[in-house]
């Protein structure tokens, strides 16, 4: 039963649309993070529900709150407001006008939070409204259909992969990373993938690299392998760290040892995670620079599940850089306590991959812990996605479990 009108406080309905915002920035910070967990996630999830159901209860008074952070010019305002209108019928249709009408950023956040919790007669509306609102919004509608295994105006889906826009472009490759098996008949051909890793966008190409990954092309892993250690080919490099066999372990080993890849490089070896990997952590941990030690560690941890962190931190900065107020600080790292770990652990690890601590081969998603880092549980999905394209599971961040 409703409260009645009196007994609704209209600060506590600003705070909790304000927290809505908050925790939308927070949710997206500790997606694909490797400082946060699956549970971690699944308690912003929470938070993020609770503060959505109150608005709801409080029907047009809660609305109040919420229409204002639509028209506030942020993502995370969007996402909050789209949370809280989409369960409520009688405001779908002034949040499919503002989407479809709203700058990127906006439509970004909003379109996103709809892809956790739409439900299909607000999708309907949308993509009703999308074919009418030009290819932008239209991708962005076939975005939200491959997040429910629709395909709403999938038929123009190979001109939004070559669309003079970008933001059309990479849209489109996140649908296909995105899609299902029932939207086979729409699939990129080898070509579009060939124009799109030519694409003169980086973030384009980038999508186009994990689109590649989910459907499980296999040309990827040899394009993977001739990436060179620049900084433009991270992302190329990042997927062969995560994708590649043992096969590949060399190149993630030279391309880590490669200053321009910044710090960045220990990142690689994570995701790499064998032991040629843990072994070049070692190195660093003993001979690096602080920053670079202490980054080793970090990821020697994430690999193997062994803290050796020290007590001390320092700024996480690069070499050369000076610390300013907002940058971070990191713990050192125990290079004799990360030595004497590994010795007991070398032989269990014998050639297959680890991540937290256990073998992530052959990957399944299913069984890892839920103390895994979400960056690297997010590599052991794609994996899995990559080895079996028409069997896989949502990704972590494409579920929202308290609908």
């Amino acid at each position: 039963m409703l409260v009645d009108f009196p007994e609704w406080r209209a600060d506590i309905l600003e705070e909790h649309a304000e927290e809505l915002g908050f925790l939308w920035q927070r949710r997206l910070s500790a997606v694909r993070s490797e400082r946060a967990d699956a549970l971690a996630l699944s308690r912003i999830d929470a938070r993020i529900a609770a503060h959505a159901d109150a608005l709801v209860l409080a029907e047009y008074q809660g609305q109040k709150w919420v229409a204002p952070l639509l028209g506030s010019g942020e993502a995370a305002g969007a996402a909050a407001a789209a949370m809280v209108m989409a369960a409520d019928a009688t405001a779908h249709p002034a949040l499919v006008s503002a989407l479809c009408g709203a700058p990127a950023a906006v439509r970004a956040g909003g379109l996103a939070a709809l892809c956790l919790v739409a439900a299909a007669p607000l999708r309907q509306a949308f993509y009703a409204e999308a074919l009418r609102s030009g290819p932008l919004v239209g991708a962005a509608a076939a975005l939200l259909g491959a997040a429910f295994h629709e395909a709403p105006a999938a038929e123009a889906q190979p001109a939004w992969r070559r669309h003079d826009d970008p933001e059309v472009r990479r849209l489109a490759w996140q649908v296909e990373a995105r899609a299902s098996r029932a939207l086979g008949r729409f699939r990129a051909a080898p070509s579009d993938y060939r124009h799109a890793l030519a694409d003169a966008d980086s973030a384009t190409r980038d999508e186009a690299l994990v689109a590649a990954a989910r459907t499980g092309q296999t040309w990827l892993l040899s394009h993977l392998a001739s990436a060179r250690p620049v900084a433009e080919q991270r992302e190329a490099l990042r997927l062969l760290a995560l994708l590649g066999g043992v096969e590949h372990a060399p190149l993630i080993i030279a391309a880590a040892r490669e200053p321009a890849l910044g710090l960045a490089r220990f990142g690689l070896l994570a995701a790499c995670g064998r032991a040629c990997a843990v072994e070049v952590l070692l190195e660093f941990m003993h001979d690096g620079a602080e920053v670079e030690a202490a980054l080793a560690g970090r990821a020697f941890t994430r690999i193997t599940g062994v803290d050796v962190a020290r007590p001390e931190r320092i700024p996480l900065v690069a070499r050369g850089q000076e610390p300013d107020d907002f940058s971070e600080d990191i713990p050192r790292c125990d290079a004799a306590l990360a030595e004497k770990a590994w010795a007991a652990l070398r032989p269990q690890l014998g050639d297959r991959r680890w991540a937290g601590g256990g073998a992530v081969e052959p990957a399944s998603a299913a069984s890892l812990p839920m103390a895994l880092d979400l960056e690297l549980r997010w590599g052991v999905q794609l994996r899995a996605a990559f080895e079996s394209p028409a069997e896989h599971a949502p990704f972590d961040d494409e579920r929202f479990p308290f609908e």
